[in-house]
């Protein structure tokens, strides 16, 4: 079972980049809190901040999931990302520009299976720029590439 940390960090990675907002973000550690025997004061922090707070609150969650593997973190909510991006493609560009925005200072040790990351946001903005492609190529592809994240159903999901 993965530990709080971990936990925290796989919903620091879904709020940095717009799939969760404030609300569930509060819900998760009042969820959390019900199901610890002795919680975190950090997450009793995090469930107590307004969720008008989002740098209160994005702070909370970051000293949280302090000490969390970034990666792994990652890893386990890019398929809740796939499936957000499924059900909201137009906001494929912007959630690009947020995943590499958030990945940006891990790049030093990015892992061969998300090397594509340090690059996600120049296909779109090449194809704006009439470089090369289009917007619907480039959003297609940066979904189809989530989708290598998803889990099958009935796997030990992080979250």
């Amino acid at each position: 079972m993965p530990s709080i940390t971990q936990k925290a960090g796989h919903e620091r990675v879904l709020f940095m980049v717009g799939v969760r907002t404030p609300k569930e973000i509060i819900a998760w550690a009042d969820r959390t809190i019900c199901e610890e025997e002795r919680p975190d004061e950090l997450l009793i922090d995090l469930s107590t901040t307004s969720p008008d707070r989002f740098d209160d609150l994005l702070a909370s969650l970051t000293r949280l999931a302090a000490g969390c593997d970034f990666w792994r973190s990652a890893r386990s909510a890019l398929g809740e990302v796939h499936d957000y991006l499924v059900a909201h493609p137009e906001e494929a560009e912007r959630i690009a520009q947020a995943l590499e925005s958030s990945i940006s200072g891990n790049l030093r040790r990015i892992p061969d299976d998300c090397n594509w990351f340090a690059g996600v946001e120049d296909a779109f903005v090449c194809a704006k720029l009439g470089i090369y492609g289009d917007l619907e190529s480039a959003r297609d592809d940066f979904i189809r590439k989530l989708g290598r994240f998803k889990k099958e159903p009935g796997s030990i999901h992080v979250a």
